[in-house]
């Protein structure tokens, strides 16, 4: 009996002492080691169907790599020497559903952490964001208000601490006028965010070159008059940039490498409609498939106050009509643009017929932006009327998805929850209800933000608030995936 308790307590030691943890994962591999296993051959094992643990490795070095896995999965491992086992550990992208990544400030509003959201894919594709943290001293005052940074760690399953990319004083745009602007380039592994400082009269742009850990800051573009709503987008080593830019009364587009002072980048200006006397600070920038970009912009009227979208490839001197808003006498809002391979597809904020009050619609078109298809309406839900912040992305298969906040209304018609979420499939028509369908749990959320990861995975990042106890949700940066 004192033996076989013994080694009882022997192989539970054993079991107890190795330590297993993932050093690294990609989308092409994951490398593990372990400790307490001494120089005994030892399997590395990854969970398969119905609780079985097949052997990926085998190794007396205390660690090995899996490279069998797929890009996007998610999988546990565990290492087994002679009949001890380790403990287990996950890798792999964001878990699907709901989850939180950083709680909201004890202390300070619901509303401050999580604004102006913007996402963007890293290196392994998973998404990461950059976002506004207003008055982090919680004293009243807002110029210390921050952007901060969080992204994946696929290795240790869970979300990075947040990092902070600057102090942007009073920091508040309009939505849905793009505030921040967050880009990633997969050939150098390079982020860069842009926003405009408070004072309008500078572009300003922050870098990072280690996976969002540290960031430097320097002006993009500045001048004595306004600038507003800049969008950043990369690849291939260059950097796009396109902003309004009212001494030339024009979008001004810039490009270049990151390496590079940006005055030396290239720089154009787009082509107004006749008659225009110029855009309005409604403007975006995207790269095609091919890296290729494009601007969209709204121009001023020319008569009848009827303001006209434009589409313009930098390097042209000539924009093409997408729509007008139609004599509504409510000036234009917002603007996205988002590709499904080399086609664009836009989403809007503007009244097209004063007598209806829909507000949001997509065009598309079919030959790269030479001609467009008549606005589709993205609808509400019932009297919950969206506006303010959107957001925009086009998944690989073509579908797509918009998200949206509530400035109104009531709950007369309403069928889902926050966050509210609207998708199509071949953008002739959309359906909008919230993250987690007609019957899902009760949030209240802003800043919606989507991003769509290579494998067609639906990320949505959000700010939540808390306004009753029976919420299920705890207030602050949240995450949902599908």
């Amino acid at each position: 009996m004192r033996s076989a308790a013994l080694l009882l307590l022997t192989c539970a030691s054993l079991h107890g002492a190795i330590q297993l943890r993932a050093d690294r994962a990609t989308i092409r591999q994951a490398a593990l080691s372990w400790t307490g296993t001494g120089t005994q051959p030892c399997r590395l094992e990854r969970k398969g169907p119905n609780n079985t643990w097949p052997v990926v490795a085998t190794s007396t070095e205390g660690k090995a790599s899996d490279t069998t896995i797929g890009p996007y999965g998610t999988y546990t491992y565990r290492v087994s020497c002679a009949s001890a086992a380790s403990n287990e550990v996950t890798i792999g992208p964001p878990p699907l559903g709901f989850h939180l990544i950083t709680a909201k400030p004890d202390k300070h509003s619901d509303s401050h952490y999580g604004r102006q959201i913007t996402a963007a894919l890293d290196s392994n594709g998973d998404p990461c964001a950059a976002f506004v943290f207003q008055d982090p001293d919680n004293d009243g005052h807002y110029d210390d208000t921050q952007v901060l940074f969080q992204a994946w760690d696929r290795a240790a399953y869970k979300w990075k601490p947040p990092v902070t990319i600057a102090t942007v004083g009073n920091f508040d745009p309009r939505a849905p006028m793009v505030g921040l602007s967050l880009a990633h380039d997969s050939s150098n592994d390079a982020f860069a965010i842009v926003w405009i400082t408070t004072d309008f009269h500078t572009v300003n742009m922050a870098v990072s070159r280690d996976g969002g850990a540290t960031w430097s800051t320097k002006p993009a573009f500045t001048e004595g008059r306004a600038v507003m709503a800049a969008s950043i987008a990369m690849a291939g080593g260059k950097a796009h940039l396109a902003f309004h830019q009212s001494s030339k009364n024009a979008v001004r587009y810039m490009s270049g490498s990151l390496d590079d002072d940006p005055a030396k980048w290239q720089a154009s200006f787009s082509p107004i409609p006749a008659g225009s006397p110029g855009p309005h600070n409604i403007v975006h920038l995207a790269l095609d498939g091919e890296g290729k970009p494009a601007v969209v912009f709204w121009a001023r009227p020319a008569k009848e106050n009827v303001s006209t979208l434009s589409f313009w490839r930098p390097g042209s001197d000539k924009a093409v009509t997408v729509a007008d808003n139609g004599p509504s006498h409510a000036a234009p809002a917002g603007v996205l643009l988002a590709f499904g391979g080399t086609q664009p597809r836009v989403v809007i904020d503007s009244h097209l017929d004063a007598a209806d009050p829909t507000v949001h619609f997509s065009l598309s078109s079919d030959d790269a932006g030479a001609t467009w298809g008549k606005p589709v309406i993205i609808p509400d839900d019932g009297n919950q009327r969206l506006g303010g912040y959107m957001s925009f992305a086009v998944a690989p298969n073509g579908s797509a998805a918009f998200g949206g906040d509530v400035i109104g209304g009531n709950f007369t018609g309403m069928r889902c929850s926050w966050p509210k979420l609207s998708r199509t499939t071949d953008f002739k028509s959309w359906s909008t209800c919230s993250a987690q369908g007609s019957a899902g749990m009760d949030t209240r959320t802003l800043w919606g933000t989507v991003i769509y990861n290579p494998a067609g995975t639906l990320y949505m990042f959000f700010q939540n608030r808390q306004v009753n106890p029976k919420q299920p949700l705890p207030p602050g940066l949240m995450i949902w995936g599908q």
